[in-house]
């Protein structure tokens, strides 16, 4: 069992250092031996037993003398060192989505309070013009009736008004006599 455990590694040695693809070799490069004694195993599941000892057995040897393997784990570091970069740059790329949709809310509700304020601006400037129409018009008005000032409230208007009732009365009774 011994010469022919030795025979398959030759084998096998000798596959893996061709540098023949595994398809145009007659052997393959890689064995797993898995040595067996079923007079240790004399138990009722016998079968149970094989499939145990093969799985914590199986042995692939080394791949350090596969001329491919330095090949396989510098392309595999090269894998991983460019996964993480893809992993970085997808999480900037989101991050950056993050800010531009922020910002995006941010000028909508600018854009939207600049239109309520210029609304606002706009009716004030109406209001205004409104306003300062009615008091030309009413300071001409007061004028004719001989009020040389606009009052500043209700109740200095109500006092020029009574006066100037006080003073037409005063002028009907003169008339009057």
């Amino acid at each position: 069992m011994t010469q022919l455990k030795r025979t398959v590694e030759q084998v096998a040695a000798d596959s893996r250092t061709s540098r023949a693809r595994q398809a145009d070799t007659a052997f393959y490069k890689h064995i797993a031996q898995v040595h067996f004694n079923a007079w240790h195993y004399a138990e009722d599941d016998v079968l149970s037993s094989l499939v145990d000892h093969v799985f914590h057995r199986l042995d692939l040897g080394e791949i350090a003398d596969d001329p491919y393997g330095a090949d396989v784990a510098s392309i595999q570091k090269q894998f991983d060192k460019a996964a993480l970069a893809e992993q970085q740059a997808n999480d900037q790329l989101a991050a950056a989505e993050r800010k531009l949709a922020v910002l995006s809310a941010s000028r909508a509700t600018q854009e939207n309070n600049r239109a309520e304020l210029a609304d606002a601006v706009a009716k004030d400037v109406a209001k205004g013009a409104s306003v300062k129409l009615a008091m030309t018009t009413l300071s001409s008005t007061l004028q004719n009736i001989g009020l040389a000032t606009v009052p500043n409230s209700v109740n200095e208007l109500l006092a020029a008004s009574r006066a100037q009732r006080e003073e037409l009365l005063q002028a009907a009774r003169c008339w009057l006599r």
